[in-house]
């Protein structure tokens, strides 16, 4: 996929890692003209969001990481890597620029498991502390996690997720922060498909057994840690 191709419609994001946390940042693309680039390039409308209690801008908070531009097309992920993100202005406006040396995008990781859209209470717990949230999606490879602005979970170790309409807890793992507006984020987690049955009791009868004869010789076959953990396992998104 070329850079040139990409509209609102592939859902383009920007990734960053900064002080141990990745978060990703969706763009809202609008139509510049750069004279004479030297680079290839992308413009989009200026972002602000919280981070870390404050409201800063893309281009300055994150100008010691190196950003990742991603996107999707035809149930495919491409991206680009360390791309420069900056901020431009043209007849009074100030708009963003994603910068890059390469016009076509590499294929990239994708799902592996069916993603299942649901609303369920949770709340989160990691090294004694908790906080409640809301589960708005599911597969048997993660779950997509709800919930205010927090700095407090990070993914260095497992947090322990409980259900708590289901009366279902089990370990899961950050592999994603994205901001979902000024209030709120995202967490992205991956989940051993150890607890398979676990994820069975959230998602509906015929859903879980749909999804539990499609991957059950896949998931015999894959090798868990003690804790239940495959590190080799751990995936973009679920």
């Amino acid at each position: 996929m070329r850079l040139s191709e990409i509209t609102n419609d592939n859902k383009p994001y920007i990734r960053v890692t900064k002080d141990n946390r990745r978060i990703e940042i969706p763009l809202k693309l609008t139509t510049v003209k750069v004279e004479r680039p030297t680079s290839y390039y992308l413009g989009f409308e200026p972002i602000r969001f919280k981070w870390q209690g404050k409201v800063v801008a893309i281009d300055w908070s994150f100008k010691d990481a190196r950003p990742s531009l991603y996107c999707t097309k035809d149930k495919k992920a491409y991206m680009w890597d360390n791309v420069k993100v900056v901020t431009a202005k043209e007849n009074g406006k100030k708009f963003g620029l994603v910068l890059t040396q390469i016009d076509i995008g590499v294929e990239c990781e994708r799902r592996r498991f069916k993603r299942t859209k649901i609303s369920e209470p949770v709340e989160i717990t990691q090294d004694g502390v908790s906080i409640k949230g809301e589960a708005i999606n599911i597969s048997f490879g993660g779950v997509g996690i709800k919930l205010r602005h927090s700095d407090v979970f990070t993914n260095d170790t497992p947090i322990l997720i409980n259900f708590t309409n289901k009366e279902t807890t089990f370990p899961i793992r950050i592999v994603r922060t994205m901001i979902l507006d000024e209030e709120n984020q995202l967490l992205g987690c991956s989940i051993s498909t150890k607890y398979k049955y676990e994820i069975a009791k959230i998602l509906s009868l015929d859903e879980a057994k749909e999804n539990t004869e499609k991957n059950s010789k896949t998931n015999e076959n894959q090798s868990n840690s003690d804790s239940g953990w495959n590190q080799k396992e751990i995936k973009r998104w679920h």
